[in-house]
C-alpha cells in the first residue's frame, strides 16, 4: 500500500515537472469572465477543440489563480478519454465534474461558494501537438441578505404608512444589509425610480433616506419600495411601503333641482359628496338645528349620497337648509352646501277688527273697521270679501269702503248684519279666513220691504201678519186704520217675538183705506212702518174707447181699453146682433181672458148690426157698452178690388220703366269698356272691368212711388184681420153705456 501511494505521489511529481517544463512553450487563451450567484451552479468553459480522435487528448488539469496544484485532472495517457482518471482537489470535491460531452467541456461546480471566486485556468495536452490554455474569471456573487425600512425613530415600517394628511412630510430610510459586492440601493415611487443615492454605512450595510415633503392628494395609495441589487443575475432584494392618507372632502353639493315646495307633501333631497378619506359623513341642517332622521346614507370609497326626506311646512319658508360633510378623523374638515328654501302654500288668513269695538254691542249708526291679515308664497293674485256667502264688489254699497285688505262699514245699518270673511288667492289655491258676525242693535223694520194690498169683501175677515227684524227682541206693536174718515188704533195678536197678526172684518166703505203696523224696541221705534192697504172687492168698470174698424162684407174687429177689473181676474165679452125690423138675433158670443180686442168674419153683407162689449169677474158684470155696426156690400168691395187693380198697374208701370233705363246703362257700360279693351290690346294692356262697373246697382229706396196710389193702413194686426179701409171710426161715450140688464 505504501509503495503503491508512493508511486502516484512519483507520479503526480512527474506530472508537474513536466508540465513546468513545457510550459513555456504552451498555447494560452485569452480569460473570459463569469458571474454566478453564490449556491447556484457555475459552469466553467474550457475553450479548448477536442479532436475527432479520443486518443489526440493526454490530459486536461484545471488550475486556480497562480496556483500551481491542479483543483481538477482528468489523465488519459494510459488509454482515451472515455477510460480517462479524474481527480478533485480538495477544494472542489465533492462538488466539481468535468463534462466533456458538452461543447465546449465545461468544469460544473455546484453549488458555488464565494471562495470559488477567482482566475481557472484549463490546460489541456496532446499526444502530438502542443499544449494549450484557455483562462476564465469566475465571479460569485452573494446577494444582499435583507432589506428593510425604518422611519424617523428607527422603527421598522411594515407594509403602510397610515393617517397621513395633505400637506405632512413622509421621512423613511431603506437599510441593506450584506451583498457581495455591496449592493446597490434606490428607491421607487409607483415602479418609478425616485432616488438611487445611497450611503455605505459599514462593510456590508448600506442605507438611502428617502424625504418626501408637502404630501399631496395625488400620493395617496402610493407605493415606495426600496430596491437592493449587486446584479442582473437575480431579482432585487425589496421592501415596499403604501402610503395610506386621510383626506378632506373635496367637493359637497345638493343635487336635487332647486325649485318651489310644497308646504305638506313629503318630499326628498339628494346630497352627493367626494373626495373625503375614509368616505365623508353628511349631515343635513336647518339653520342650526341638525335633522337626525330621514336620512339615508350610501358610501363608496371616496364618495357619500345621502337622501332626506322630509314635508315642509309653512315656516319652512325662507330657511337656510344645508347638506354638510366632514371627514370624522379630521377636524374642522367639514364642507357644506345649501339653499334658502321657497315653500308654497295657500295663502294664510285671518280677520281681525282693527279697533278695540265690541262685536256684541254694536248698535246702528256705529263704525266699524274689518282687516283682512294675510301671508303667502308665491304672492296673492286676488283679495275677496263675503258676507253671508256673497262675494261683496266695490262701491256695492254707499256705506262700504273696500280698500285693499280693509273693509270699513260706516254708519252700520241692520242690512249690514251678518258673517264677514275674507278669500285670499294665490298660484296655489284659495283659502279663507275666519268668520266675524256683526249682530247689530237697531230699531225694528218692517221684514216685507213693499207695502202689500189685500182686497176684501165687506163682512169678509182678513189676516195681516206684521213681521219685523229687530236686535233685542224687546218688542211692542201698534195698529192703525187710516181712512177716509179718521185714524184709529187696532189691536193685534203677538205671534213670536218678532210677528204681529191682526185679523180684520171691514163692514162699510170707511173701514177701507190704510193699515199701519209700527213696533219698537229698547233701541228705538220703527222708522218707516209696515204698511197694508184694504181694497174693497166688487164688478169690473166697464170697457172705454172702443172702436170698430177693419170692417168688410164678411166682418169687422173691435179693440177696446179695459177699466178696473173690481179686485179680480176679469173676462172680456163681445156679443154680436143682427138688427132687422121684426127682431135682433144673437149670431155670435166671442169671450177673451186676456185683452178686449175682438174679430168676427162670418157675418152676412149689407147688414147691421149691434155690439153689446162688457167685462166681467167672480162678483159680477159691469155694464154694457153698445156699438152700431155694417158690413160692406158686394159692389163695394168690387170696386174697391178695381181700385186696386189700378194701384197695381201703375206700380208695375213704373217699375218697368226703371228696369228698361237699368238695362239701357248697363248696355252703353258694357260697350265702353269692350272698346278700351280693345284699344288696351294696341298698346300691349288689357283692363279687367270692376263687378260694380258691369252690373250697377240700384237701391230700392231710390226709385219714388206717387203717395196716391198708396192706401193708409190703420188697425193692430198682430192682433185681428185687417182691411185696407175703415168705413166707421166711433169712440164709445157714456150715451152708449147702458145698464146689464137692458139687453137690445
Amino acid at each position: 500500500m505504501g509503495n503503491s501511494r508512493l508511486g502516484f505521489i512519483n507520479w503526480q511529481l512527474i506530472f508537474y515537472i513536466i508540465a513546468l517544463l513545457t510550459a513555456t512553450n504552451c498555447q494560452h487563451n485569452v480569460s473570459q469572465e463569469l458571474l454566478v450567484i453564490s449556491g447556484r451552479q457555475a459552469l466553467i468553459p474550457c475553450n479548448v477543440s477536442i479532436p475527432d480522435y479520443e486518443i489526440a487528448i493526454s490530459l486536461i488539469m484545471w488550475f486556480k489563480e497562480e496556483s500551481e496544484t491542479p483543483v481538477y485532472t482528468m489523465d488519459a495517457r494510459k488509454g482515451n478519454l472515455r477510460n480517462a482518471v479524474h481527480f478533485v482537489g480538495d477544494q472542489l470535491r465533492p462538488r466539481a465534474t468535468f463534462d466533456l460531452s458538452t461543447q465546449p467541456p465545461l468544469l460544473r461546480i455546484d453549488p458555488v461558494k464565494d471562495s470559488d471566486s477567482g482566475v481557472y485556468r484549463c490546460r489541456v495536452d496532446f499526444r502530438w501537438s502542443r499544449t494549450i490554455y484557455h483562462e476564465v474569471k469566475l465571479k460569485v456573487i452573494i446577494p444582499p441578505r435583507r432589506v428593510f425600512i425604518v422611519d424617523q425613530d428607527e422603527e421598522t415600517v411594515e407594509s403602510s404608512i397610515e393617517r397621513l394628511q395633505e400637506g405632512d412630510t413622509i421621512a423613511l430610510t431603506c437599510v441593506s444589509v450584506g451583498g457581495k459586492p455591496l449592493p446597490n440601493v434606490t428607491w421607487w415611487k409607483n415602479s418609478k425610480l425616485f432616488d438611487d443615492s445611497s450611503n455605505i454605512v459599514s462593510r456590508d450595510k448600506i442605507r438611502n433616506e428617502l424625504v418626501i415633503q408637502s404630501l399631496q392628494r395625488k400620493d395617496d395609495s402610493s407605493s415606495l419600495t426600496c430596491k437592493s441589487s449587486n446584479s442582473n443575475l437575480t431579482l432585487p432584494a425589496s421592501s415596499t411601503v403604501i402610503v395610506k392618507m386621510i383626506l378632506k372632502p373635496l367637493f359637497v353639493k345638493i343635487i336635487s333641482p332647486h325649485h318651489p315646495l310644497s308646504a305638506g307633501q313629503r318630499t326628498q333631497l339628494q346630497c352627493h359628496s367626494y373626495g373625503s378619506k375614509p368616505a365623508a359623513h353628511i349631515s343635513w341642517w336647518q339653520g342650526n338645528k341638525e335633522l337626525t332622521t330621514s336620512a339615508i346614507t350610501a358610501k363608496t370609497d371616496n364618495s357619500t349620497f345621502s337622501k332626506l326626506s322630509f314635508t315642509p311646512s309653512v315656516e319652512d319658508n325662507g330657511s337656510y337648509l344645508s347638506c354638510r360633510a366632514d371627514n370624522p378623523v379630521i377636524p374642522n374638515s367639514g364642507l357644506e352646501d345649501g339653499r334658502i328654501l321657497d315653500i308654497h302654500y295657500l295663502p294664510q288668513t285671518s280677520l281681525t277688527p282693527e279697533t278695540d269695538a265690541d262685536l256684541r254691542n254694536l248698535i246702528e249708526g256705529d263704525e266699524i273697521f274689518l282687516k283682512c291679515v294675510t301671508k303667502a308664497n308665491p304672492a296673492l293674485k286676488r283679495l275677496e270679501w263675503i258676507k253671508d256667502d256673497r262675494v261683496l264688489q266695490k262701491n256695492q254699497s254707499e256705506n262700504i269702503v273696500i280698500t285693499n285688505a280693509t273693509l270699513e262699514i260706516r254708519s252700520l245699518k241692520p242690512k249690514n248684519r251678518g258673517r264677514y270673511h275674507c278669500a285670499a288667492y294665490n298660484d296655489v289655491g284659495r283659502a279663507e279666513s275666519n268668520r266675524i258676525t256683526l249682530n247689530l242693535k237697531f230699531a225694528p223694520i218692517c221684514a216685507q220691504r213693499k207695502q202689500q194690498e189685500f182686497r176684501v169683501m165687506r163682512n169678509s175677515s182678513v189676516t195681516l201678519k206684521c213681521l219685523v227684524h229687530a236686535n233685542p227682541f224687546d218688542l211692542k206693536f201698534q195698529w192703525y186704520l187710516k181712512s177716509s174718515a179718521n185714524i184709529e188704533e187696532v189691536n193685534g195678536y203677538k205671534e213670536n217675538m218678532t210677528l204681529n197678526t191682526l185679523v180684520y172684518t171691514p163692514s162699510k166703505d170707511s173701514d177701507y183705506g190704510v193699515i199701519i203696523c209700527q213696533a219698537s224696541n229698547s233701541i228705538g221705534v220703527q222708522q218707516v212702518p209696515c204698511v197694508f192697504h184694504l181694497l174693497p172687492v166688487g164688478k169690473p168698470d166697464f170697457l172705454k174707447n172702443c172702436v170698430i174698424f177693419d170692417q168688410s162684407t164678411t166682418g169687422f174687429s173691435v179693440h177696446c181699453q179695459d177699466g178696473y177689473n173690481g179686485g179680480l181676474n176679469q173676462t172680456f165679452h163681445m156679443e154680436v146682433y143682427e138688427v132687422t125690423a121684426m127682431e135682433h138675433r144673437l149670431l155670435a158670443n166671442i169671450t177673451h181672458d186676456t185683452i178686449p180686442v175682438f174679430g168676427i168674419q162670418t157675418l152676412p153683407s149689407d147688414s147691421t148690426f149691434s155690439v153689446v162689449l162688457y167685462a166681467s169677474n167672480n162678483i159680477g158684470r159691469s155694464k154694457s157698452v153698445i156699438l152700431r155696426a155694417r158690413t160692406a156690400s158686394a159692389k163695394q168691395e168690387l170696386k174697391d178690388d178695381s181700385g186696386d187693380i189700378e194701384v197695381r198697374l201703375l206700380v208695375a208701370a213704373i217699375a218697368g220703366a226703371v228696369a228698361v233705363v237699368i238695362i239701357l246703362t248697363a248696355a252703353g257700360f258694357i260697350i265702353s269698356r269692350y272698346y278700351r279693351r280693345q284699344q288696351s290690346q294696341f298698346s300691349g294692356q288689357v283692363e279687367e272691368p270692376h263687378r260694380d262697373e258691369l252690373f250697377p246697382l240700384q237701391e230700392v229706396s231710390q226709385l219714388s212711388i206717387p203717395v196716391s196710389t198708396v192706401r193708409t193702413i190703420t188697425g193692430f194686426r198682430e192682433m185681428v184681420p185687417v182691411v185696407e179701409e175703415v168705413t166707421l171710426l166711433r169712440q164709445t161715450t157714456e150715451a152708449d153705456i147702458t145698464q146689464t140688464e137692458q139687453r137690445p
